[in-house]
């Protein structure tokens, strides 16, 4: 390609002939008829510009080829390209404080979350309620864990001086105190409610102890009324059925208060463990249902334990009664035995009328004396005197009776009394070391045998003597006649005693219960006086001599008491 092509000054002469034409001329009129012409007129600026540009591209370097020095001189500097965008090194405290943002954001939502909690959960110890207020102090603990945290991470980036640093450990101390004040709170709230929970277990349990406490004691009650019931069998003289009755009412009662007394011991013991932690109150009320319940059981044991006795106390008893009708037989015995004698004596003093009735009257008596015999050996032996004085009565019978038979029977006609032939030997009616009994009349001294020692036995002894002796009005005579208190003075006075005369002046002595009642003893009313025999008994001058049950009442006559006079 010519280097004149683009260049705008005049090409020389041509040798053709023609006119020469310039590259710029040429260039201008093409321009002018592009100008002119109406269809390329549009066009003329685009093709301009075009040009232009591509000629400035072309011509510069051939421009910089053609003329060398001036490009060494004025050397091209190609247009700077702008350089590539660097990336911006990211700062770490800046993520640093993002997560510390992000960690006291949330900690603050579960304050505030708590703080609504505590307002809306109930005070009381509902499960639901506790659990939540658990699981909410839970989440206390964690958003301070989360706060201290933060501060030591903005504290170890050495920039406290920052604006944002300072802020953030402002705002975390104050979330940590507000998080240490809710936890508080919540701790305080959730002690509170443990222990409504626990108060109210207490209670529960406190009610489902109250109800078995009260069976037991009410099954000591009854078995404690039945005891007194027997006590009181016992002390008034009862008959021994009733009393047996009783002794097997009482023993039904211990029984069935067994089972009440140990299961309300049980449900105090475990209302006791329930209560442990619990308010004092609840505590307080444990302990006295403990004591409640210790106290039936106490009294079951104690029950228990006297049942021995009482069983030898009935039998006791039993034996009494059986001896006191054996007395009693011996002296129907002895008093029928005297009234045949007595229809004998009248019928032979006076001469005349039927003797019928005298043998009626001995016939009755035979009997009376056969079956007092029969009652007698069939009585178990006693220490006491009644039936050394039921064998005084019918030794004096026996004996009566045959003098009444002796005197009713001619002497040619005389056989051995029948009341003979049914004298027991064994020593279940006279002990061994008994002397034979006095025959004689009950006016005289037939003496009751006795081992036993002291005054009060000898009184007895004495006093039994004297049985069917008439009553006399201050009378002191034995055989002849006593008022009460002759009789007393002078059988003790026989014992080696000496009482005064009157009965209410014979109240000497130690005064003693009827519990405590030996033979002996005085029993003592304003204007009256007897001397207990045992088992029950009491030998008085009546009308006549006799013995009677013991007794504390006497027509309106103030009961005094019992007195033992001594040696």
């Amino acid at each position: 390609m010519r280097r004149d092509f683009y260049c705008l000054t005049p090409e020389p002469d041509r040798t053709d002939g023609a006119e020469p034409v310039s590259r710029g001329d040429l260039g201008a009129s093409a321009l002018r008829l592009l100008r002119q012409h109406p269809a390329t007129r549009p066009l003329t600026a685009g093709i301009a510009v075009t040009g232009s540009i591509a000629a400035l591209a072309v011509a510069s370097p051939i421009n910089a080829a053609l003329n060398p020095a001036a490009e060494a001189t004025q050397p091209v500097v190609p247009p700077a390209q702008p350089a590539p965008p660097t990336a911006e090194k990211p700062d770490p405290d800046l993520a640093v404080m993002g997560r510390v943002d992000h960690a006291l954001t949330e900690a603050t939502k579960a304050i505030n979350t708590a703080e609504k909690t505590l307002t809306a959960v109930s005070a009381g110890g509902e499960p639901a309620a506790l659990q939540q207020l658990r699981s909410q102090a839970e989440n206390l603990t964690h958003a301070v864990t989360g706060i201290t945290s933060s501060t030591d991470t903005v504290r170890r980036l050495q920039k406290p001086g920052e604006p944002a640093a300072q802020a953030a450990l402002s705002r975390a101390e104050s979330l940590l105190r507000q998080a240490e004040q809710l936890r508080e709170n919540y701790a305080t709230r959730i002690a509170r409610a443990q222990q409504t929970a626990t108060d109210q277990a207490a209670d529960q349990a406190l009610r489902q102890a109250a109800e078995p406490i009260r069976s037991a004691e009410a099954a000591a009650r009854r078995a404690t009324d039945v005891g007194a019931s027997l006590d009181r069998a016992f002390d008034s003289g009862q008959p021994a059925t009733a009393a047996a009755a009783t002794m097997l009412e009482l023993a039904a009662a211990i029984e069935a208060a067994t089972g009440p007394t140990a299961g309300g011991l049980a449900a105090a013991k475990a209302a006791i463990q329930a209560t442990k932690s619990a308010s004092e109150h609840h505590r307080g009320r444990a302990r006295q249902l403990l004591d409640q319940a210790d106290d039936a059981r106490a009294t079951i044991h104690q029950l228990t334990s006297r049942l021995p006795a009482l069983h030898r106390q009935l039998l006791a008893l039993q034996q009494t009664e059986a001896t006191a009708k054996t007395v009693d037989k011996a002296l129907a015995a002895h008093n029928a035995a005297v009234t045949a004698d007595q229809a004998a004596r009248k019928t032979s003093d006076s001469g005349t009328g039927p003797r019928s009735r005298p043998h009626e009257h001995l016939a009755a008596a035979i009997a009376a004396i056969h079956e007092a015999r029969q009652a007698l050996s069939t009585t178990p032996p006693s220490t006491n005197n009644a039936l050394r004085a039921a064998e005084a009565l019918l030794t004096n019978a026996e004996a009566t009776a045959k003098r009444t038979t002796d005197a009713l029977t001619p002497p040619a006609n005389r056989v051995p009394s029948p009341v003979h032939q049914h004298r027991p030997d064994g020593p279940a009616t006279r002990p061994a070391d008994a002397r034979p009994a006095d025959t004689r009349p009950v006016s005289g001294r037939a003496r009751t045998p006795s081992t036993n020692a002291g005054p009060g036995a000898a009184a007895v002894r004495a006093a039994l003597t004297q049985l069917g002796v008439p009553y006399r009005w201050g009378g002191v005579s034995p055989g002849k006649g006593f008022d009460c208190s002759g009789l007393t003075q002078w059988a003790y006075r026989q014992a080696g005693v000496r009482i005064p005369r009157t009965s209410t002046a014979q109240a000497v002595g130690a005064r003693v219960t009827r519990e405590q009642l030996q033979p002996g003893d005085l029993v003592v009313w304003q204007g009256h006086v007897a001397m207990y025999i045992g088992e029950g008994r009491m030998v008085e001058a009546g009308d006549p001599v006799r013995i009677s049950r013991l007794r504390t009442t006497n027509l309106s006559m103030r009961f005094i008491g019992f007195y033992r006079p001594a040696g």
